[in-house]
């Protein structure tokens, strides 16, 4: 049962992230308030608690950076973003896309760049 309890609890940190994000954003926000009121009852100021507060509690981003990665389930996420990115860049799912080969595009790219050279623009690179 526990098992279980567990792998739904990471299906959820994995399939809806943003809402496992905000709650914990808020449970943040809420001890970062607590803090804040117990230093109002010893005495400091609403602006002085605050700066503690935060102090004592830490950096924020980087508790809830390690939040996620004590998740243990980045790596897929991680992963499939790194898949949709590499197949993203392989050039032969847009082979049909390309109306020009690449020989004919450095040559219009040469064409190009001597017509402007001659025109008196500078043009960079290239021959």
């Amino acid at each position: 049962m526990r098992l279980l309890r567990m792998f739904l609890m990471r299906a959820r940190a994995l399939w809806r992230a943003d809402v496992v994000d905000r709650g914990l954003a808020e449970e943040m926000r809420a001890h970062l308030e607590q803090l804040t009121q117990e230093h109002v009852a010893r005495g400091m100021t609403p602006q002085a608690a605050r700066e503690a507060a935060r102090l004592a509690f830490g950096p924020v981003t980087q508790l809830v950076e390690e939040s996620r990665d004590a998740r243990g389930i980045m790596w897929i996420a991680n992963g499939w973003q790194d898949m949709r990115y590499g197949v993203r860049l392989m050039p032969e799912l847009y082979a049909h896309l390309n109306p020009m080969p690449f020989e004919a595009a450095t040559e219009m790219e040469k064409d190009l760049a001597g017509d402007l050279r001659n025109e008196g623009y500078t043009v960079a690179g290239g021959t």
